[in-house]
């Protein structure tokens, strides 16, 4: 069983709910891998919008949007650009919030997602090995960003949803501490219980919420977290992740860590 879906509570409706796997991210150079074009059509698999050089992996799901009360419904209209091929959406999503495409396999990626009346958001790195048709990137509300202390339109944030695969304490959500790679003056917040969360004064690891910020870093480039807790194995890199994040500007990214046995 997986623990630890992204549970957002707040008050007077501002967002609540949960995000599945697909929203970490729910990811323009620094991404790695070659250039490439969107071309309708092409890589075969019925005709799917294909992006980057072959060989391909389909990636593909439903997009949601997080509603006040928890649940989530379909959403239409979300442009999907993918890092690795710029300059355009290579899917926007229909009324019912399917969307398929074909990508370049294991070449790291991170997608765009922006559409009316939401918040524009990056997903964390991935890097295809095998197709992929259950994503559900979760679409929030402009609102969410209220919870970050340092945030605005030249900033850049990443927000850090905890998910645990494991047993006894590593099924619980607390307990996990971050770091960026090479970013001593990174500043990392960990969030209390409570509707709206909040930072945690001094906090040092996750409360049971799993929630967790970063911010002060600049825009404009890749960097790579690591996760630890005591007693378990944590991870920023279970696959397809690999534990790098691209900064946008005005944009946040987002991530999840894995905790197991």
């Amino acid at each position: 069983m997986v623990h630890g879906v992204v549970c957002f509570a707040a008050a007077a409706a501002l967002f609540v709910g949960c995000s599945s796997s697909g929203s970490d991210g729910p990811h323009a150079s620094g991404t790695g891998g070659a250039a490439g074009n969107v071309d309708a059509g092409a890589g075969g698999g019925g005709g799917l919008p294909t992006c980057g050089p072959p060989p391909h992996v389909l990636e593909g799901g439903n997009s949601v949007l997080l509603l006040p009360d928890g649940t989530t419904t379909p959403i239409g209209g979300v442009r999907f650009t993918p890092t690795l091929c710029p300059g355009a959406p290579i899917v926007v999503t229909p009324p019912d919030g399917r969307y398929q495409y074909l990508i370049s396999k294991g070449v790291p990626v991170s997608v765009l997602y922006e559409g009316d009346g939401i918040l524009t958001q990056l997903r964390g790195e991935y890097a295809f090995e095998t197709d992929s048709d259950t994503g559900t990137p979760t679409m929030l509300k402009p609102d969410f960003v209220q919870i970050l202390s340092d945030f605005g339109p030249d900033k850049s944030a990443i927000f850090i949803t905890v998910r645990a695969y494991g047993t006894a304490a590593c099924a619980a959500l607390d307990g996990v501490a971050f770091a960026v790679t090479g970013h001593p003056e990174a500043k990392i917040s960990y969030y209390a219980e409570g509707a709206p969360p909040t930072p945690i004064a001094g906090g040092t690891a996750t409360s049971r919420l799993g929630y967790a910020a970063v911010e002060g870093l600049l825009p404009d480039s890749t960097v790579e977290l690591t996760a630890t807790k005591s007693g378990c194995n944590a991870t920023m890199a279970r696959p397809p992740r690999t534990g790098r994040a691209l900064l946008m500007r005005g944009i946040v990214s987002m991530m999840s860590a894995a905790v197991e046995n």
